[in-house]
């Protein structure tokens, strides 16, 4: 994983072979709007405001444990904005004792998630417990 360019104040790394995306990880700051209740209908909105298309929910939870903080999670599929390519994502909103802190996102081409979503799954869980 590298290092790439991401909007201000967060921090972006993706796995590539051949130029082609494996990976990527996201972790942002709250900008406002992220609340534990509501995050999945807040993330799938995110998405579509950015252009994503055919945005499908496939998971959510709120309040979930991990370590000494809460986060709620959604697990979605979207195809990117030039419609080229379709992704598979965990995102998640941690939280400590209420308090929303930040956003981590983890997603993969729908064709490679089987073989990126191990390291995927862990570096969401690593980023929610630090």
């Amino acid at each position: 994983m590298g290092t790439v360019r991401s909007d201000t104040g967060t921090v972006s790394v993706a796995r590539t072979t051949s130029g082609r995306l494996l990976a990527y990880l996201n972790a942002t700051p709250v900008e406002g709007g992220e609340a534990a209740t509501g995050f999945a209908d807040f993330r799938l909105a995110h998405l579509r405001d950015e252009g994503a298309t055919d945005v499908r929910l496939e998971a959510a939870d709120e309040r979930l444990a991990v370590g000494d903080r809460d986060a709620s999670c959604v697990v979605d599929t979207y195809t990117n904005g030039s419609a080229v390519h379709r992704y598979r994502e965990i995102a998640c909103l941690g939280s400590d004792h209420g308090e929303a802190e930040g956003v981590v996102i983890g997603a993969a081409p729908v064709a490679a998630w089987s073989t990126e979503s191990p390291d995927v799954e862990r570096a969401v869980v690593a980023f929610l417990r630090s």
